[in-house]
């Protein structure tokens, strides 16, 4: 069943890539392509799992969010009437920040900080269902591919060294989330700007279950702004 579920995520995400190549290239030939460019902020956290498990440590835990940046390229494609199809390839980067607290008779107090860096390919229907035809909603997959992961550790505990560690091999290759966004255009001559909030729920746990005592699946709320041309 693991190894089922490895295949069909490899293959959903190179059936994204295989899509989003083919609407790159192909777009100078379509008039329904426009390209594009964003970037921004992600307000991004891990969603943890099976932390009863090992409460003993995770108790002392406060886990917390952190501020990210993510942005790349854009392809949105129009089908027909107010609908298209939008893809690309982004940057995005998943993490949190999670504070210590150990009592005594072993007193521990720092954080640790995880960061994931991922190359990433939405798929996303977009409707332009109000009057205003400058907003939009969007929603679809996205696929993503790990660059590499890092774990920081900062004590506040003298006699405790700080530490970066990659932990890339103990993360999984790949990441699988649903994105809704919602977005606002405003024409600029033959271009238009962008103001995009957008909502990425990742959807299978992205460490490797026998390196880790927990599971989590990454989470990230963006502020974004771009250019359509």
């Amino acid at each position: 069943m693991l190894n089922h579920g490895k295949v069909s995520i490899h293959a959903c995400g190179a059936a994204m890539v295989s899509t989003l190549l083919v609407l790159l290239f192909a777009a100078p030939s379509f008039a329904g392509v426009r390209l594009g460019v964003e970037l921004g902020g992600n307000l991004t956290s891990l969603d943890y799992e099976h932390l009863d498990a090992i409460s003993f440590i995770t108790s002392y835990w406060d886990p917390g969010s952190r501020v990210c940046f993510t942005g790349g390229a854009t392809a949105e494609v129009h089908l027909r009437g107010a609908s298209s199809l939008v893809t690309g390839l982004r940057y995005v980067e998943y993490g949190n920040r999670v504070k210590l607290d150990f009592p005594p008779p072993f007193p521990i107090a720092g954080e640790f900080r995880i960061a994931q860096h991922y190359l990433a390919v939405p798929v996303l229907f977009k409707l332009r269902p109000f009057p205003s035809k400058r907003l939009s909603i969007a929603a679809g997959p996205e696929a993503a591919v790990l660059l590499n992961g890092k774990m920081y550790i900062d004590y506040s505990t003298p006699g405790f060294p700080n530490s970066k560690e990659s932990i890339t091999k103990l993360l999984k290759r790949t990441d699988l989330s649903v994105d809704v966004e919602a977005g606002l255009e405003f024409p600029a001559s033959k271009h238009a700007r962008l103001v995009t909030l957008r909502y990425t729920h990742g959807l299978v746990d992205v460490q490797k279950k026998e390196d880790w005592g927990v599971a989590w699946k990454t989470r990230g709320a963006a502020a974004l702004v771009g250019l359509r041309w």
